[in-house]
């Protein structure tokens, strides 16, 4: 390697420029700009994440989810008559409803909001976007009644150690 120093003018002045020669190539030595990761928002995924790649393991969304799942909401399901266009899936909605209490929100337009843009929602609603008019009605009407018993059973399965919360593994 060959350290040489160019000579150039600049404004009637002389300045000097370290350069070194490798392998036949002359480099310059001048301090360079910022280096910046690559950025282009339109690059396209060939394989998206799922939502569940997305949720660490020890996040609350996945407790409220695990306890949901497993409390009985019979009671719930039985106020759905059939027949007529299909509705959202109680227990989805109701996690969506636990999740939004836990995180301070009680608002249901805030609750269609975050089901479009949080990541935490999207997963625990699959997808699925209920509009604020669906999750109000599934509040007031289909919940009227159920809510108390609901609560109660997922005190139960928390007092009683049945959940990662209970063991102290979610923070």
């Amino acid at each position: 390697m060959l350290i040489v120093t160019r000579l150039t003018e600049d404004r009637g002045c002389l300045k000097s420029q370290p350069l070194f020669c490798f392998q036949g190539t002359i480099f310059s030595m001048k301090k360079k700009g910022p280096v910046f990761r690559k950025y282009d928002q339109n690059q396209p995924m060939l394989l998206p994440p799922s939502y569940d790649e997305l949720i660490p393991e020890n996040h609350p969304v996945r407790v409220v989810n695990e306890v949901i799942e497993r409390i009985d909401i019979s009671g719930i399901e039985r106020g759905y008559k059939g027949g007529g266009a299909s509705s959202y899936h109680p227990r989805m909605l109701l996690k969506v409803l636990v999740y939004a209490y836990l995180r301070n929100i009680y608002s249901s337009r805030k609750m269609e909001q975050a089901l479009k843009e949080n990541i935490h929602f999207m997963w625990l609603s699959s997808g699925a976007k209920p509009d604020h008019n669906t999750i109000n009605d599934f509040r007031g009407k289909r919940l009227s009644g159920e809510l108390e018993k609901v609560f109660s059973e997922v005190v139960q399965l928390l007092a009683g150690g049945g959940s990662a919360v209970a063991e102290g593994s979610c923070s």
